[in-house]
C-alpha cells in the first residue's frame, strides 16, 4: 500500500454506511468528483477480504466473468468503478441484473450524481448512497491528513484548502508530494499544486467530456454562477438543458442549488485559463459582453460592470455609473463600485451634476467626508453658474445631499426639510426619490439618526407628518406614523398605543409606498412582540416578510431581513442559526462598510452568543469610531450596553462605569426598550448596580426601576438569549440538521428524501445517527432535544 493510501482518513459516516449495507447485502452507490477517495474508501473497507473489481475507465469491462447466481453460496462482493463511463447497453443491463441479485453485494462508484439509465432500478431495489459531501474533508480532517506527513498550515491556508478544494484528497496528496520531508504549506506550494491539478484536469478528466460540453463550460466560465436563462443568453446556445443533463451524467463538477448552477472553484479557475487559449481573447470578450448585457438588463449593476470591464467595453461602464448615481443610496452599489468611480478622470465628472452628486455620496459612504465635501462644493459651484433645467437639477441634487449625506448627521435635517416645499413651489426644483430608512428595520436608527426628534415626537408628528410625505413622495408614505409608533415603543409605552400607529403606517406604506418603509414597520412590530414575550408572533411575522421579499424581488432588503430573523432566533438560543449566519456575515476585518451597520451590530451579538469576546470587542471599536464621527447617537447607546456586557463577562469591574455612563445618556431620551431588549444578557449587570444607579446624577430612579422590571421580564421570557452554548461538540452535519428540522415540521422520511433530494436510506441513516447523538429513542424526543440545544 502506498503512503498516500495508508494515510487516507476513512470518513466515519461513509464507512458505517458500507458496514451496514454489507451486513444486509444492500447495493451501494458512491458518487463524487475525481480525487475524493471513492475507490480508496472501498479498498480500505474491504482490507484483505476478497472482492471482484471492474473499472470502466479505459473500456467497458467484461462483466460476464461474474459467476451466475448460485443458491446457498456466500455473497459475491462486486465493485464497479467509473460507472459514468459505461456505454454498452449489454453491460448496463448486466449492472441492473447484478443489483437485483441477493447473492451479490454490489458497490458502484461514479463521478456522476445520477445516471439516467440506472435511475429505474431505484423503483425496484433499495439502495444506500454515499454522497460526495460525506467524502469531503473538513478543516480538521484536512489538518489531520497533512499532519500525517508532518505538514502544517495556517488557519487561513486551511480555510482556503477547505473552501477551494472541499478537502479533495488528490489535491492534498499533491501537497504531500511537494513536501516529502514535511514543512509548512506556503502560498508558493499551494500555487504549485494548483498547476499540477490543472494538468490533471486537462489530461485526465476533461478528455472524457464530450466536445459540446467542453465548449459550453469554457464559454460559461465568464460568470461565477448561472441559471439556464443566463447560460442561453451568454452562450447563444438553445440547447443548454441538454448540455446540463450531459454534464450531470459525465461528472459531479457542476453544483446545483435550486435553479442556480456553479462550477467547482478549482475547475472554474482552470476553465478560465483555458478559455482564451481555446476560443481566443476576442471571442471570450464577446461572451463577457453578453453576460454583462444580461446582468444590466436584470439591474445587477456590479456584475454587469465587472463583465463589461473584462470585455473591454469601457463606454458602458460610465453609463452604468451614472445610472447608479441616480439610485436611492440604500439600493445603490456605491461601495461595490467604488473602484470604478475612483478610476474616473475629473473631466468626466465635472459638468455632470448626477456624477458630482454620486461622488459626494460615495465618499461619504466610504468614510471620507473631506472628499465628499469637495464634490459637494464642486456641485454647488456648478449650480451657481448653470442655467435653466441644469440649474434646477443641480439644486435638486444639493438639497438631496443636504438631507441624505451620512456624515452630516441629522441636527439640521428638520430645518432643511421645512425649506424644501418653498424651493419646489417657487423654483420648480424636484428632489430625486430616496428613502430615509436605508433598508433598516427602524426609522429612528435608519439612514440618519433621529433620536433627537424623539424628544418632541408628538409635536413633530403633528407638524411634519404631511410634509414628509410631500417631500419624499412614495418613500414618505406611512413614515410619520411608523416613526411615532417607534418612538413610543422605545419609551416603553404599551403596545395598545404603539401597534395602531404602526399598523396605520404599514397600511399606508403598502398602498402606494415602498417595501423599505414596510420593513421598518415590520421590524418594530417584531420588537414589540418580543417585548411582549411572543417569540412565535415575531418569528412568523419576519418569516412571512422574508417570503414576500423573495417573491417580489427585493434583494436589497434580504440581508437585513435575515439579520433581524437571526436576532429573533437568538432569543431562543438557536446556536445553529447563529453559526449558519456567521458563515455569510460581512467580514469587518476585510473591509468596513457603514451600510452594513445593522449586520455588524447583529454580528456583535452573535459573537457574544458564541463566547468570542475579543472579536466582539474589536468590532465594537470599529463601529464606535464610525458612530461618533457620523453622529449616530442610537448606535453609540447600543454599543455602550454591549461593551459593558463584554466587560462583565470578561471579569472586568470597568463595566459599572461604562454602564452607568451609557444609562445617563439613554435616560436623557427616556428610552427603556433599547436596554430591556438585551434581557438576560444585561439583567445581571442592572441587578449588580441598581443601588448605585438610583443614586447617580442624571439617572431618574423611576425610569431605572421601569428599565429594571422590563429587563427582568425579558430575562424570564428568554433565558437562552446570548448565552454561549457548546452544541458544536455534537458535530451534526448540515444534512443531519436538515433531517431534524424537517422532522420538526412533520414531514415523513420519504417526504424529507424528496425535499432534500436524498435517497430514503440516507435520510433514515441520518435520523438514526441523530437519535444516537441526542441519546433519545425516537423522532418526538429528538426534535425536543434539538430545540433545547438550539440545533433547530
Amino acid at each position: 500500500m502506498s503512503k498516500t493510501a495508508a494515510n487516507y482518513i476513512c470518513p466515519a459516516e461513509a464507512f458505517q454506511i458500507l458496514k451496514r449495507a454489507g451486513t444486509m447485502g444492500t447495493p451501494v452507490y458512491i458518487y463524487g468528483f475525481a480525487g475524493f477517495g471513492k475507490t480508496e474508501l472501498v479498498r480500505q473497507f474491504f482490507g484483505s477480504r476478497k472482492y471482484l473489481y471492474f473499472s470502466c475507465k479505459n473500456s467497458d469491462p467484461d462483466l460476464s466473468t461474474i459467476p451466475n447466481k448460485q443458491t446457498g453460496k456466500r455473497r459475491i462482493n462486486v465493485v464497479i468503478d467509473d460507472l459514468q463511463m459505461m456505454y454498452t447497453p449489454d453491460n448496463k443491463e448486466r449492472v441492473i441484473d447484478l443489483a437485483m441479485r441477493d447473492d451479490v453485494w454490489l458497490i458502484l462508484i461514479s463521478r456522476s450524481r445520477e445516471l439516467s439509465w440506472f435511475s429505474r432500478i431505484y423503483m425496484e431495489r433499495s439502495f444506500e448512497t454515499i454522497e460526495e459531501e460525506l467524502l469531503q474533508f473538513d478543516t480538521s480532517q484536512t489538518k489531520e491528513y497533512l499532519s500525517k506527513y508532518n505538514i502544517t498550515a495556517s488557519d487561513d491556508m486551511l480555510g482556503k484548502l477547505s473552501h477551494i478544494t472541499n478537502g479533495n484528497v488528490y489535491f492534498l496528496s499533491g501537497i504531500a508530494h511537494q513536501l516529502p520531508d514535511g514543512g509548512r504549506v506556503t502560498e508558493k506550494i499551494y500555487q504549485s499544486v494548483r498547476k499540477i491539478y490543472d494538468r490533471y484536469l486537462e489530461f485526465v478528466i476533461m478528455p472524457d467530456w464530450p466536445r459540446s460540453l467542453l465548449d459550453f463550460m469554457l464559454q460559461i466560465s465568464v460568470v461565477d454562477e448561472f441559471d439556464r436563462e443566463t447560460a442561453e443568453f451568454v452562450t447563444a446556445n438553445p440547447y443548454v438543458s441538454q448540455i446540463l443533463n450531459e454534464a450531470f451524467e459525465t461528472g459531479n463538477f457542476i453544483i446545483q442549488k435550486g435553479d442556480r448552477y456553479k462550477i467547482r472553484p478549482l475547475v472554474l479557475d482552470f476553465l478560465r485559463k483555458k478559455a482564451e487559449e481555446s476560443f481566443g481573447t476576442i471571442n471570450m470578450n464577446d461572451y463577457a459582453y453578453n453576460a454583462g448585457l444580461y446582468y444590466e438588463l436584470h439591474d445587477d449593476i456590479p456584475h454587469a460592470l465587472r463583465l463589461y470591464e473584462k470585455s473591454g467595453k469601457i463606454g458602458r461602464i460610465h453609463e452604468l455609473l451614472v445610472r447608479n448615481s441616480r439610485r436611492n443610496p440604500s439600493n445603490s452599489y456605491y461601495y461595490d463600485l467604488r473602484k470604478y468611480y475612483l478610476k474616473l478622470p475629473k473631466s468626466e465628472i465635472i459638468g455632470d451634476p448626477i456624477m458630482m452628486s454620486g461622488m459626494s455620496m460615495m465618499y461619504s459612504m466610504i468614510m471620507e467626508p473631506e472628499n465628499s465635501e469637495y464634490w459637494y462644493g464642486q456641485l454647488q459651484s456648478y449650480a451657481d453658474k448653470a442655467l435653466g433645467i441644469r440649474k434646477r437639477e443641480a439644486y435638486g441634487r444639493i438639497l438631496y445631499l443636504d438631507i441624505s449625506l451620512p456624515h452630516r448627521g441629522s441636527s439640521s435635517t428638520a430645518k432643511i426639510l421645512a425649506k424644501i416645499p418653498s424651493y419646489m413651489l417657487d423654483y420648480g426644483i424636484r428632489l430625486p426619490e430616496f428613502s430615509i430608512t436605508s433598508n433598516m428595520p427602524s426609522v429612528m436608527n435608519s439612514g440618519k439618526d433621529f433620536c433627537e426628534w424623539s424628544r418632541s415626537d408628538t409635536e413633530i408628528f403633528k407638524k411634519s407628518g404631511n410634509l414628509l410625505q410631500e417631500i419624499l413622495g412614495r418613500y414618505g408614505k406611512g413614515i410619520a406614523s411608523i416613526s411615532l409608533g417607534e418612538s413610543y415603543y422605545e419609551k416603553g409605552e404599551d403596545s395598545r398605543l404603539t401597534l395602531p400607529l404602526l399598523n396605520q403606517g404599514l397600511l399606508d406604506a403598502e398602498h402606494g409606498g415602498v417595501m423599505e418603509s414596510v420593513f421598518s414597520a415590520i421590524g418594530i412590530m417584531c420588537r414589540i412582540h418580543l417585548s411582549n414575550g411572543d417569540l412565535k408572533a415575531a418569528s412568523d411575522l419576519i418569516d412571512g416578510f422574508e417570503t414576500r421579499c423573495v417573491e417580489q424581488n427585493e434583494p436589497s432588503l434580504l440581508p437585513n431581513v435575515r439579520s433581524l430573523k437571526l436576532r429573533i432566533a437568538m432569543y431562543d438560543g438557536n446556536q445553529t442559526a447563529i453559526n449558519r449566519w456567521l458563515k455569510k456575515a460581512p467580514n469587518e476585518n476585510k473591509e468596513f462598510f457603514i451600510m452594513e451597520r445593522y449586520r455588524y451590530l447583529t454580528k456583535i451579538r452573535a459573537y457574544l452568543a458564541s463566547d468570542e469576546l475579543t472579536a466582539a470587542r474589536s468590532l465594537i471599536d470599529k463601529l464606535y469610531y464610525y458612530a461618533e464621527k457620523y453622529e449616530r447617537h442610537y448606535i453609540l447607546m447600543e454599543l455602550s450596553l454591549l461593551r459593558s456586557i463584554i466587560q462583565y463577562r470578561s471579569g472586568s469591574q470597568n463595566y459599572t462605569e461604562q454602564l452607568l455612563s451609557g444609562l445617563k445618556v439613554i435616560c436623557s431620551y427616556r428610552f427603556t426598550r433599547i436596554i430591556s431588549r438585551e434581557g438576560i444578557a444585561i439583567y445581571p449587570l442592572l441587578k449588580a448596580i441598581r443601588d448605585e444607579a438610583v443614586r447617580t446624577e442624571g439617572i431618574d430612579p423611576e425610569w431605572f426601576r421601569k428599565v429594571y422590571l422590563e429587563a427582568e421580564e425579558m430575562a424570564i421570557h428568554y433565558p437562552l438569549y446570548l448565552k454561549p452554548q457548546n452544541t458544536g461538540l455534537l458535530n451534526f452535519s448540515e444534512h443531519a440538521i436538515a433531517v431534524l428540522r424537517l422532522q420538526a415540521e412533520g414531514l415523513t422520511m420519504q417526504q424529507i428524501a424528496d425535499h432534500e433530494n436524498m435517497k430514503l436510506e440516507t435520510v433514515r441513516y441520518h435520523a438514526k445517527m441523530n437519535y444516537k447523538k441526542l441519546n433519545v429513542a425516537g423522532k418526538t424526543d429528538a426534535v425536543l432535544a434539538a430545540r433545547n440545544l438550539g440545533l433547530i
